[in-house]
């Protein structure tokens, strides 16, 4: 799972909110994170920080949020921003995840 940061966001872009979470799957259409706090927001902003401390971030749309246990939630988002931007991400993630797995196993 990669740490990501959200920021919840209105119709016109303004930030109404924070938070942390993990990513829980990701796919080219979107991602299902945890977070510890449902998030009550249409919009979000996800940023992501890989290995070599690059950021990346693109605009979603929160699809659903449910509560699986006590501060445990997982919301399905759908990502809104240009391919490209999009396949970046999800190429992000999942060579932040293998390097990051493989740092485990190799410890």
């Amino acid at each position: 799972m990669n740490a990501i940061s959200y920021v919840c966001i209105d119709d016109d872009g303004d930030q109404l909110d924070q938070g942390m979470g993990t990513t829980v799957d990701i796919s080219q259409g979107g991602a299902l994170i945890e977070t510890a706090m449902p998030i009550d927001t249409k919009y979000i902003l996800l940023i992501s920080i890989d290995l070599d401390e690059n950021i990346y971030e693109t605009k979603s749309r929160v699809a659903h949020t449910r509560s699986v246990g006590p501060a445990k939630y997982l919301t399905g988002i759908q990502f809104l921003g240009p391919p490209q931007e999009v396949a970046q991400i999800v190429r992000n993630f999942i060579l932040d995840y293998h390097s990051r797995k493989n740092e485990i196993i190799s410890n």
